[in-house]
């Protein structure tokens, strides 16, 4: 029941606050260690809002880490624990990877073409989002996590990278998402922190399932800061 009430019982990535910016303790920068990641390529309609269509990504992840794998040294599959936050981005037409996006501007849901499926080349420029769970920390790259056994599911690493955070409670959707990234954006011009101000290097990080009371629920919208 902890999760029905805001309660985040996993592990979360690490970092480090750089800066608080302006009067609130919900935005600052923050820098971030070193990840690998987990993401699925999805469709999305033309007029989508950032969490459209993410029951099919999230079930093959799901599926990856709850033991659609294969174990690299023993064989069998491997149980992954879950992590939070969930990561979006949206992904450009016929794009690059929502990581390499990041680290050139320089620097989890996003739009655009995933890590993965801009390196093969198998992006084909429509609609898409990018889902990504984090993998937990004692991984420390590919070759310690199993084998997906979903052609969909990608590995890749992330290097440390800096970014400028807003922490708000709320059910994500579009509307709220670009509130919050506008008085992110904000907060940063008045602290004189550059951000990348690529549509597509912007992640939206839910750290809740779905059933937890909306107003309960923690979300972030990390932004790169250009450095």
């Amino acid at each position: 029941m902890a999760t029905v009430f805001g309660n985040i019982s996993v592990e979360t990535p690490k970092f480090t606050v750089v800066q608080s910016l302006g009067s609130s303790n919900a935005v600052e920068v923050r820098k971030y260690g070193p990840q690998v990641r987990a993401e699925v390529l999805y469709d999305v309609s033309p007029n989508h809002s950032v969490m459209d269509g993410t029951g099919t990504p999230f079930r093959a992840l799901a599926g990856y880490i709850f033991g659609g794998n294969t174990a690299r040294t023993r064989g069998g599959s491997e149980k992954v624990d879950m992590t939070a936050p969930v990561v979006v981005q949206t992904t450009p037409p016929g794009g690059a990877s929502s990581e390499k996006i990041a680290m050139t501007a320089p620097v989890v849901m996003q739009a655009g073409t995933g890590a993965g499926a801009a390196a093969d080349g198998n992006s084909d420029g429509g609609n898409k989002h990018v889902m990504n769970f984090i993998m937990p920390s004692k991984y420390k790259s590919i070759a310690d996590l199993p084998v997906p056994k979903d052609s969909r599911v990608r590995l890749f690493e992330v290097p440390e990278r800096t970014f400028a955070v807003i922490r708000f409670n709320g059910r994500m959707n579009a509307a709220l998402a670009k509130t919050k990234e506008q008085e992110l954006r904000t907060a940063a011009a008045e602290e004189g922190v550059k951000l990348s101000d690529n549509p597509h290097a912007v992640q939206y990080c839910s750290y809740n399932p779905p059933w937890c009371l909306p107003w309960l629920a923690t979300n972030d919208i990390m932004i790169p800061v250009i450095e």
